[in-house]
């Protein structure tokens, strides 16, 4: 076998055929055991430790943490050096490198650590951090008045990001005034620093006068902001010895990513959201229930591990408004998890299709089906158009290195089915210049930002993969589905679910797309599905709004 150089930081997709195989399967195989073993962890050693729970290593989300991704790197070294002669693998952890090289029993391996230093980053990050908390309660006191809450109330948090609340992406149907009328609920919100100091002040200048509003940064001081901060001056407690993984010791791999960790405001939030709890117990408001918007990361665990404490009487649900994202791994919630209370007593979801997977690492976890708050479009009863079998829909993820090569595929799909239309629909997280840099689209392809329900109207064949709804969504469409096979999880959706595979096609590389378009576009008999089947599918996937459902939330 010849010479194989693998990079560890290049997306799966980009790995040499004979490691991405064995690290793929790895991937797949280790997800309830490495659960399993960060549980142990956490309850053993951490169970009343919120700063562990709001690390990186207990976070189990892959998108933040290379924890799990480096065991399943180790795992995948030790098999390859039994078959392959020459490789040379890249890393970028110190303890890694050093770990990989005590397990090297073939000479003609080579290590190599890469690692960047990323001193600048965390003080940029730290000192950025801070100096948004401290304008945010400056000027949120300064310019809103603080309202009085004399009566129990629900309260519902959401990340704020859009600049209209009536029209924000978490909690579509019940922010509207409508809904909100003569209702003791009070949304609030988290603003993120990735948004823009100025941007943000702006929207928390439009939402002054609105009375379903409650802002965290009016029952915060400067000295819970100093006592967040204090996280960093006792991270030397979890330098310890660990538990070890199939006798892999990763416990320097833990202590090197929580001391090396960047994300500071997502810390800060996360500490912030536990003096919030605490400081609503000590001003005696009372709570009736509390819905977080449920990701189960690190800001959500802070929140329900907080609210749990000082208000245990109170309901504590989790609204999981979205697909599923098995990318995700964090998003279905785990035994210790619950035992060690850093998730709500209930979770919401929006279909019937999601609560086996939510299921994957705890059976006995309490599952509510609630409404698909902003998927409601859905159900309208507007007259679909015929599906046109000249425009093909490529669905952009909001990730660059998945839409990177999602535009690639596309150009070649124009460049050889000439008589197709393509239609580009950005994720409206990740502007399509950015995707692009200087590249230029081929003539048949087009970018349209029009809302999805909209697009899909018009198109018969939608193209999509990685962590986003936008798949899931085209099935309730009716419509055929090509998924690119960028990474082994795409696949896994769709085995979750349990959908009839004859309504989806996989493509494992460009000639595969090309080829699952053309078997469509050209069959004399279409592939249509009927309507009753059509409904019967969006109503397995998503659920309608009414009366009883929508109790949920107040």
């Amino acid at each position: 076998m010849t010479s194989i150089k693998w990079d560890i930081k290049e997306h799966p997709c980009k790995y040499h055929h004979n490691v991405k195989k064995v690290y793929d399967n790895e991937i797949i195989r280790n997800r309830k055991k490495f659960t399993s073993w960060i549980g142990k962890i956490s309850e053993f050693y951490f169970k009343q430790n919120l700063n562990w729970h709001i690390s990186t290593p207990a976070s189990r989300n892959p998108f933040v943490s290379n924890l799990y991704k480096n065991i399943c790197v180790t795992k995948t070294f030790l098999q390859l050096q039994k078959k392959i002669k020459n490789l040379k693998i890249i890393v970028y952890s110190k303890s890694h490198f050093n770990l990989l090289n005590s397990l090297k029993k073939n000479q003609n391996i080579k290590i190599i650590l890469k690692k960047n230093s990323m001193d600048f980053v965390f003080f940029k990050n730290f000192f950025k951090a801070i100096f948004f908390q401290i304008i945010l309660i400056f000027f949120i006191n300064l310019i809103i008045k603080k309202k009085k809450i004399q009566e129990k109330i629900t309260i519902i948090d959401f990340f704020h990001i859009e600049e209209n609340f009536y029209n924000n992406r978490y909690y579509r149907q019940i922010s509207k005034d409508k809904f909100l009328n003569n209702k003791k609920v009070y949304f609030i919100p988290t603003f993120i620093s990735g948004m823009g100091l100025l941007k943000t002040l702006r929207i928390i200048y439009k939402l002054k006068d609105n009375k379903n509003i409650l802002f965290k940064e009016h029952f915060l001081t400067y000295t819970d902001l100093l006592k967040s901060i204090l996280y960093y001056k006792n991270l030397r407690k979890f330098k310890r010895d660990y538990t070890k993984y199939e006798r892999l010791d990763f416990s320097k791999m833990i202590f090197e990513e929580i001391k090396s960790d960047v994300q500071v405001s997502t810390i800060l939030i996360s500490k912030l959201n536990y003096y919030f709890a605490k400081n609503l117990k000590d001003k005696k408001i009372e709570i009736k229930k509390i819905v977080n918007w449920f990701e189960n990361q690190q800001i959500d665990r802070a929140w329900n591990f907080a609210f749990r404490k000082f208000y245990p009487k109170s309901i504590t649900l989790g609204y999981q408004g979205f697909t599923l994202y098995p990318q995700y791994m964090c998003s279905h919630p785990s035994k210790s998890e619950a035992n060690c209370k850093v998730i709500p007593e209930k979770t919401i979801v929006i279909g019937k299709a999601f609560i086996n997977s939510r299921k994957e690492f705890f059976k006995q976890i309490k599952i509510i089906q609630g409404p698909a708050l902003t998927f409601q479009h859905l159900f309208e009863n507007k007259k679909y158009k015929e599906k046109n079998k000249n425009k093909i829909l490529i669905i952009l993820t909001g990730y660059l290195h998945l839409d990177k090569i999602l535009i690639q595929w596309g150009q070649r799909v124009a460049e050889q089915i000439l008589e197709n239309k393509i239609i580009i629909k950005p994720h409206p997280h990740l502007p399509i210049k950015k995707v692009l840099l200087d590249e230029k689209l081929n003539n048949q392809i087009l970018v349209s930002n029009l809302p999805l329900n909209e697009i899909f109207r018009e198109i018969k064949i939608a193209v999509s993969c990685g962590p986003t709804s936008a798949t899931i969504e085209s099935l309730a469409y009716g419509l055929r589905l090509i998924i690119p096979v960028l990474d082994i999880n795409d696949k896994l959706i769709f085995d979750m679910i349990k959908i009839n595979k004859k309504i989806l096609k996989y493509a494992n590389n460009e000639e595969q797309l090309i080829s699952n378009i053309e078997k469509i576009t050209k069959k004399k008999k279409d592939f249509i599905l009927k309507k009753e089947k059509s409904f019967t599918l969006r109503n397995y996937l998503f659920n309608k709004t009414n009366e009883k459902n929508l109790r949920l939330f107040y």
